[in-house]
């Protein structure tokens, strides 16, 4: 079935968001990235009207996690095509991993500061440090 996103204080149904999808909010509890895979797109949506904001086009395969960065900059996916970090203003993957020798499992996230991104797999866990990930700080 859907999934339904309510105005609570207004009682009033704001988006359906269709099954088979995974969420996350943002940061600032403003947002929502919701990613359907029936319309595979990634879709970041204003959670007290429900507006779309910002429609990502994404690559085929099943979306299992997504996670926001604590600045809300950046959203991390676990799916069929690895893991791929998001950047939203910009609309665009900024980083792909897929050499892992095993399955990412449960979670990916960020420490509070978004320092480090790790990965949760079946036998370990995976830490890197986000800013070199993403190539920031480094020269063009």
């Amino acid at each position: 079935g859907t999934f339904n996103v309510y105005n609570v204080n207004k009682g009033q149904l704001v988006k359906q968001i269709g099954e088979n999808s995974v969420y996350a909010i943002s940061p600032d509890d403003q947002y929502m990235a919701v990613r359907s895979n029936i319309e595979q797109q990634l879709k970041i949506i204003d959670r007290h009207t429900g507006r779309e904001v910002k429609v990502l086009e994404t690559s085929k395969g099943y979306y299992r996690l997504l996670v926001y960065s604590p600045d809300g900059q950046y959203i991390a996916v676990h799916s069929d095509d690895g893991l791929l970090l998001w950047n939203v203003s910009a609309g665009k993957i900024v980083r792909r991993l897929r050499g892992h020798p095993d399955i990412v499992g449960n979670w990916i996230g960020f420490d509070a500061e978004g320092r480090y991104f790790a990965a949760v797999c079946n036998k370990y866990v995976v830490v890197w440090d986000f800013r070199k990930l993403i190539g920031a700080g480094q020269p063009n």
